[in-house]
C-alpha cells in the first residue's frame, strides 16, 4: 500500500497534476491495487491493527453524504466524475491512517513528498529563468510563459504543492532525529522550494507559505521551547527586507496587479465569480448545486463583464458550498474539528516526556507531524483564492498531510490501534472488494474512453476519421454530454461545407446535440448549435425555439447574443439581428468578437441596401 501511496502521488504530479482523463483512469487502477493489497492485509495477517481516529470516522460520514449527493444531481456524467476524485482522496487519506501510521511508513511519504516538490520547484525555478515556454516538451499557456509551473501547467497550483512540502522540510530539518547530513539535505531543499515558490509569482501561493511559516515558528518557539528560532526568524525577516527592496521586476508587478478590472465599473475577476458561486449555493442552500456542479449552473449567475468560463469557484471554500451545500460543509467541519480533537489528545504523547509541551531531544514522529500540520496551513490560506482540491497532485498531497496529522492518534496512550477481529476483517474486506468494484468498472470504461477520446483528438476536430473515434468514445462512455457535443460539432461543420449527404450529417449532429442537451440541459451552446443545424435544415420555426432557449439559460453571454443575431439575420429579420448584433459587439464588455464584427457589418450592408424594400414587398 505505501508504494501505492507513493506512486499515485509522484504519478499525478509529473502526469500535468492528474487532471486530464488518462491520469485519472491511471489513478484509479493505482487506488485497485491499493484496495488489493488492503484487502490480503486484513486476510493474511495474524493480527492486523487499524487505527481509527476520530477525523477517520468524520471522513467517513462526509465520503457517505457525497455517495448520497450523486444520486440526485442532474449531470450524472460530471457528478461521478467528481464523486471518484473524492473517493480516491478518501481512500488515500484512509489507506494511510489506519495502516500506514507508524513512524517509518510516515517517513516514507514526508520525504516522498519533500523531494518531490523539491524537484517541482527546481524545474519551476528553469522555467521562469529561461522561459522556455514548455512543459515537458509541451507548449506551456502563454499567461504562463514567464512563471514557474512545473509540471503542473498552472503556477499557482505548483506553489500550492510547494507550499504543502515546505513546512515538513523545515520541520524535519529544524527538530527532528534525522542523521546531520540529511537534515542538511533538506534545508537545502527547503531553501529550493522557497525560491520555487516566489518563481510561481503567485500571490496566493506565496500568501500561503508565509502563513505556514508563521504557524510552525510560533509552534517551534512557543510549543516546542527552541528560542534559538527567534534568532532565525529575525535573521529571515531582514533577508526578506532585502528581497522586497530588490524584488524582480516581474513579482513587483503581480503584486501590483491586485485590481485587473476591464471597466472602470467592473469587479475584479474573481470578485465576480465569487459572486456566482454564491447565486449557485443560493439555488440550494442545504444541499449545494451538486459534485462540481457550480461550472453546471454558472452561466445562470455570469456578470456582464465576465465572459470567460471559470470552471471552478477559484475559492474552495465557496466551490464546497455551492456544490455540496451547508450539509457538506457542516462534515466538512466536523472533519476538521475531529483531527483538531484527535491532534489534541495526542500532542502530549508526541513528546518524550508525554506530560509537558517540551520535548527534551529531538523528536522525529513530531517533526513529521507539525510539519504536516503547518503544511495544511498554507494550503487553508492558499483556499481563499484557489481551486487546488480539484487538481489530483494537489489534493492527494493534502489527503497524504490530513492523514499523517490524524494518523498520529495512534500514539495516544489510550490506544495502540485496534486489532481487528474477525468483524473488521469482514467489514473492512467487504468495502474494500465494493470499491474496488466500482473502481474497476469505472477505470476500464474510462480507460476505452480516453483513448478513443485521444484518437479522435489527434484526428482533428473536423475530420470524418474523428468522428469515427468520438463515435467509439460514445459507445465506451453514453453518459459523456461533452463528447456527443464534440461530436456534432464535427458533423455540424462538415455538413455546413456543404459536402456530399451534407443533410445527413446535418441530422446527425443533431441527435448527438439532442442527447448532448438531455445530459446537460443547462449548457446554452447545445441548444445554439441545435438551432444552427435546423436553420441549416430550413427549420426555421424549430431553430427559433432553440435560440430563445439558449439565450435564455445565458442572457449576458456575448457568443449566444452573437448567434441570436445569426439566427435572425437568416430569416430576414434585419432590425432585430443589429440590435443583438451590435450588442455584442459594443454593449458586452469583453475583447470584440470578430463575428459579430462581420455579420453586423453584413447586416449594415443589407438595410442600406436600395433593394431591400423591393424585397420585403416582394415578401409580403
Amino acid at each position: 500500500m505505501l508504494g501505492v501511496v507513493v506512486a499515485s502521488l509522484w504519478f499525478a504530479a509529473i502526469a500535468f497534476g492528474g487532471v486530464d482523463l488518462w491520469a485519472r483512469v491511471v489513478l484509479q487502477w493505482l487506488m485497485v491495487l491499493g484496495l488489493v493489497f488492503f484487502a490480503v492485509r486484513l486476510a493474511v495477517a495474524r493480527r492486523p491493527k487499524l487505527v481509527l481516529p476520530p477525523a477517520f470516522w468524520a471522513a467517513t460520514l462526509f465520503m457517505a453524504y457525497a455517495v448520497g449527493r450523486y444520486w440526485y444531481a442532474d449531470v450524472e456524467y460530471v457528478a461521478r466524475q467528481e464523486l471518484i476524485r473524492v473517493g480516491i482522496c478518501y481512500l488515500v487519506f484512509a489507506m494511510v491512517t489506519t495502516s500506514l501510521s507508524g513512524q517509518r511508513p510516515v517517513k516514507v511519504l514526508v520525504y516522498a513528498m519533500i523531494f518531490l516538490a523539491t524537484l517541482e520547484a527546481a524545474y519551476g525555478i528553469y522555467q521562469w529563468s529561461a522561459k522556455p515556454g514548455t512543459v515537458l516538451g509541451f507548449p506551456q499557456h502563454a499567461q504562463y510563459g514567464a512563471r514557474g509551473s512545473g509540471t503542473l501547467f498552472n503556477p499557482n497550483h505548483l506553489a500550492g504543492l510547494v507550499g504543502l512540502a515546505l513546512p515538513m522540510a523545515l520541520a524535519v530539518a529544524m527538530f527532528s532525529k534525522e542523521p546531520h547530513w540529511m537534515r542538511i539535505l533538506v534545508a537545502y531543499a527547503a531553501g529550493v522550494m522557497a525560491l520555487g515558490i516566489f518563481a510561481t509569482l503567485s500571490r496566493g501561493g506565496i500568501v500561503g507559505a508565509a502563513v505556514a511559516l508563521v504557524v510552525l515558528g510560533g509552534i517551534t518557539v512557543w510549543a516546542i521551547r527552541k528560542r534559538w528560532v527567534v534568532v532565525a526568524g529575525l535573521l529571515l525577516l531582514v533577508l526578506v527586507g532585502v528581497f522586497a527592496v530588490k524584488m524582480p521586476d516581474s513579482l513587483r508587478q503581480r503584486f501590483s496587479e491586485l485590481t485587473p478590472y476591464v471597466g472602470k465599473d467592473a469587479k475584479e475577476t474573481r470578485e465576480m465569480i465569487w459572486d456566482a458561486a454564491v447565486g449557485v449555493w443560493k439555488q440550494d442552500p442545504w444541499f449545494g448545486a451538486g459534485p462540481d456542479h457550480f461550472d453546471v449552473r454558472f452561466r445562470e449567475h455570469r456578470n456582464l463583464w465576465l465572459q470567460t468560463r471559470p470552471r471552478r469557484a477559484h475559492n474552495d471554500y465557496l466551490q464546497l458550498l455551492a456544490d455540496w451545500g451547508v450539509a457538506g460543509a457542516i462534515g466538512v467541519v466536523l472533519f476538521v474539528g475531529a483531527l483538531a480533537w484527535g491532534l489534541w489528545r495526542t500532542w502530549p504523547h508526541l513528546v518524550r516526556d508525554g506530560t509537558t509541551l517540551n520535548p527534551s531531544p529531538n523528536s522525529s514522529r513530531l517533526a513529521f507531524v507539525v510539519g504536516a500540520g503547518c503544511g495544511l496551513a498554507a494550503v487553508a490560506a492558499q483556499s481563499v483564492v484557489e481551486f487546488g482540491f480539484f487538481i489530483p497532485a494537489y489534493s492527494l498531497g493534502t489527503a497524504v498531510a490530513l492523514a499523517i496529522v490524524a494518523g498520529s492518534f495512534r500514539y495516544s496512550r489510550s490506544t495502540e490501534g485496534a486489532s481487528s477481529g474477525l468483524v473488521w476483517r469482514v467489514l473492512g474486506g467487504s468495502l474494500a472488494v465494493l470499491a474496488g468494484t466500482v473502481l474497476v468498472r469505472s477505470a476500464g470504461t474510462g480507460s476505452a474512453e480516453a483513448y478513443w477520446l485521444a484518437e479522435a483528438n489527434r484526428a482533428g476536430q473536423g475530420s470524418g476519421q474523428g468522428a469515427e473515434w468520438l463515435r467509439k468514445a460514445i459507445e465506451a462512455e453514453p453518459s459523456n454530454p461533452e463528447t456527443h457535443y464534440v461530436l456534432g460539432e464535427n458533423l455540424r461543420m462538415r455538413s455546413f461545407e456543404g459536402v456530399d449527404g451534407h443533410e445527413a450529417l446535418a441530422l446527425e449532429s443533431l441527435d448527438h446535440f439532442t442527447a448532448a442537451s438531455r445530459l446537460f440541459p443547462y449548457d446554452p451552446y447545445t441548444w445554439a448549435r441545435m438551432a444552427m443545424c435546423l436553420d441549416w435544415l430550413g427549420r426555421h420555426d424549430e431553430a427559433g425555439e432553440m435560440m430563445s432557449k439558449a439565450l435564455g439559460l445565458d442572457p449576458d453571454n456575448k457568443s449566444i447574443v452573437t448567434l441570436m443575431g445569426w439566427h435572425l439575420l437568416q430569416v430576414g429579420r434585419l432590425v432585430e439581428a443589429r440590435v443583438f448584433l451590435d450588442r455584442a459587439q459594443n454593449r458586452i464588455p469583453h475583447a470584440r468578437d470578430p463575428l459579430s464584427g462581420i455579420l453586423l457589418e453584413r447586416v449594415d450592408a443589407l438595410l442600406a441596401s436600395p433593394l431591400r424594400g423591393l424585397r420585403e414587398r416582394s415578401a409580403r
